[in-house]
């Protein structure tokens, strides 16, 4: 962002690094509820802090049932592999001087085997209101949409999916 807007220099801060990180954090968190075993998440941030990206990847390992995969990169891309400093998760920053576009961090983990999703689950999620139903419903596109509360959110499960989940 630097490169595009000067205004980004002056809101980077040691602070909204740190910011950044939990918030990553949380969202990374809200994910895994909603992968299923087996099931791939890629992390992936604009930043280039360690802090924001190879600590974090410490921090799925170790707190949540992932393990990282390394991907085959071509050398010709111009990808930089990297490894976590505790777990040794692996991570790939595409650099702007060295690939074309903005550049980016990224990394994929899979959900181990075993690990039941106990937070979502067919029937056991608060419903909304019918008044929170009919101000969510017409910012829907899909039919047969199911609306649950996840602390403020409010949550659209359609038809297909709800048969997926545990009982």
């Amino acid at each position: 962002l630097f490169r595009r807007d000067a205004d980004a220099i002056g809101e980077w801060s040691t602070d909204n690094v740190a910011l950044c990180a939990q918030r990553q954090q949380r969202i990374v968190a809200d994910a895994y509820t909603a992968l299923k075993e087996g099931g791939i998440l890629i992390y992936s941030t604009c930043s280039y802090s360690v802090q924001e990206d190879e600590d974090i990847l410490d921090w799925i390992s170790t707190e949540l049932p992932f393990d990282s995969l390394q991907i085959s990169v071509p050398a010709e891309g111009n990808i930089i592999e990297t490894q976590s400093e505790k777990s040794k998760a692996y991570g790939y920053r595409f650099f702007p001087d060295r690939v074309e576009g903005e550049g980016l961090f990224m990394a994929a983990f899979i959900k181990k085997s075993g690990e039941k999703n106990t937070n979502i689950k067919a029937g056991k999620l608060p419903p909304v209101s019918k008044t929170e139903q009919s101000i969510a419903a017409p910012w829907m596109q899909a039919e047969q949409l199911h609306f649950y509360k996840q602390g403020e959110a409010i949550v659209a499960i359609n038809e297909q999916t709800m048969q997926l989940l545990p009982t």
